[in-house]
C-alpha cells in the first residue's frame, strides 16, 4: 500500500492523497522509503481550512500530513495524530507520530533539521492535513532536501537532488 500525493503540475499545489496498491502508470516521484509517491497532473484545487488554535475532528486515529516548503516543493509525507498537531501549533515547530516506532516525533530532534511552521492546513475532502515549513537543512534521513529526491519514468530511475549532509556524520544510528 503507497499514499500517492496528488500535485498541480502548474501551481505546485498539493491537491489531495489517496492509498493505493497500484503504482500509477506515469512518471512520478517515490520518497526514500518507497511508501510514498508524487504524482503531477491538472487536478481540481481542494477546499482548504487554515488550523490555528481549533483542530478537525479526525474520522481515523492518525491522518496522513505532506509537508512542504514555500516554493511547493514536497519535502516527506508522514502521519499525524491530534497530539501532533497540537504540538506543531503550541511549539512551532513540526510534530509527527511514527507509525514505525509507535511513538511522537519532533523532526530534527536528532538531527537539528527542524522544520519550522509556517501554517498549517487541513483538506476536509481528503482528511489531509498539510504543512508550510521553512526547513533547516534536509528533510530527508538520507541527506537529500526531500525524501522525494528519486523520479521514476518507466523503467528508468533518476537521482533529482543532490546530498545536502552525509547520514554517518549526522545520525548515531543511520
Amino acid at each position: 500500500m503507497v499514499q500517492i500525493v496528488l500535485q498541480d503540475k502548474k501551481s505546485g499545489e498539493i491537491c489531495g492523497i489517496r492509498e493505493s496498491n497500484e503504482i500509477p502508470g506515469t512518471d512520478y516521484w517515490i520518497d526514500c522509503d518507497e511508501d510514498s509517491l508524487i504524482v503531477k497532473g491538472d487536478f481540481p484545487s481542494p477546499k482548504k481550512q487554515i488550523i490555528r488554535n481549533e483542530i478537525p475532528v479526525f474520522s481515523k486515529d492518525l491522518l496522513p500530513v505532506c509537508a512542504y516548503d514555500e516554493e511547493c516543493n514536497v519535502l516527506m509525507q508522514a502521519f499525524v495524530n491530534k497530539n501532533a498537531i497540537e504540538l506543531s501549533l503550541k511549539e512551532g515547530s513540526a510534530h509527527y507520530f511514527s507509525r514505525s516506532r509507535n511513538k511522537m516525533w519532533k523532526k530534527g530532534e536528532e538531527s537539528g533539521h527542524i522544520q519550522k511552521i509556517r501554517k498549517i492546513l487541513f483538506l476536509p475532502d481528503y482528511d489531509l492535513f498539510l504543512y508550510e515549513v521553512d526547513q533547516k537543512s534536509a528533510a530527508c534521513h538520507t541527506g537529500h532536501y526531500s525524501c522525494f529526491y528519486r523520479l521514476r519514468s518507466g523503467k528508468e530511475e533518476l537521482i533529482v537532488s543532490e546530498k545536502i549532509f552525509e547520514p554517518g556524520k549526522v545520525y548515531k544510528n543511520p
